[in-house]
Formats: C-alpha cells, sequence, structure tokens
C-alpha cells in the first residue's frame, strides 16, 4: 500500500514569519502532519529522512510595517504639534531556500524483521 500525500508550503503561515524575523541562519522544517497515516496503521521508520537534491531558491516578500510623525516646534511656546501622520509598508526581500526529504512509513502488518529491513533498505 502507498500513500501520495501532497503538501502546498505555506510561505505566510505564522510559524514562517516568525522564522523569517529571526534572521539568523537557521534552517526552518515545518511539523509532519501524519495522523492521517498513522492512523491508517503505518508507523514512520526513525532514521528513513531522505533530502530529495532538488533545492529551489525562490524570493519571498514581506514588508515592515513603519508609523511615522511629522513633527513641528510651535515657535510661541516651545511645544511640538503634529503635522502630518505616515503608516507605510516597506518592502522586504527574503532570499529562501526550499527543500524537500522523504519519510519512509511502514504498515504494520506481521512482517517479519527481514522483510521490514528489505523495505528499508530499498
Amino acid at each position: 500500500m502507498s500513500l501520495q500525500l501532497d503538501h502546498t508550503v505555506d510561505l505566510n503561515s505564522q510559524a514562517v514569519l516568525d522564522w523569517i524575523k529571526k534572521k539568523d541562519g537557521s534552517t526552518f522544517e515545518e511539523t509532519i502532519e501524519d495522523q492521517d497515516i498513522v492512523a491508517a496503521g503505518l508507523q514512520q521508520v526513525c532514521g528513513s529522512e531522505r533530502p530529495i537534491p532538488q533545492v529551489e531558491k525562490v524570493t519571498h516578500t514581506t514588508a515592515n510595517n513603519r508609523h511615522y510623525l511629522v513633527l513641528q516646534e510651535d515657535l510661541k511656546t516651545g511645544r511640538e504639534l503634529v503635522v502630518g501622520e505616515f503608516r507605510i509598508q516597506v518592502p522586504v526581500a527574503h532570499e529562501i531556500e526550499i527543500g524537500l526529504q522523504s519519510l519512509l512509513y511502514i504498515a504494520d502488518s506481521g512482517l517479519t524483521a527481514s522483510q521490514k529491513k528489505t523495505i528499508i533498505d530499498a
């Protein structure tokens, strides 16, 4: 039994945006939502993670929100008066590399250790 899982990467998810803000060169890994796979009787094989060599570089644009006040000093009182207020979004481009990895799940269906090893090795 094989399962084809389609997944759409959401670069605007809060978790991704929080990671982008850190700017620390770290890698972001999405959480694997495998409840349906596990419910179907499959278990992930530890150590089966295999990166897929194709990496895609994308430019992802976010924005910094800025708030500016234009002040003018009242020459009679010395107080500052607000003569203008602006809210702008400054676009920020982020270069991101997106990669994939495959994971192996095997059904707990009475396979012998030898049979499981054959599947894992393949």
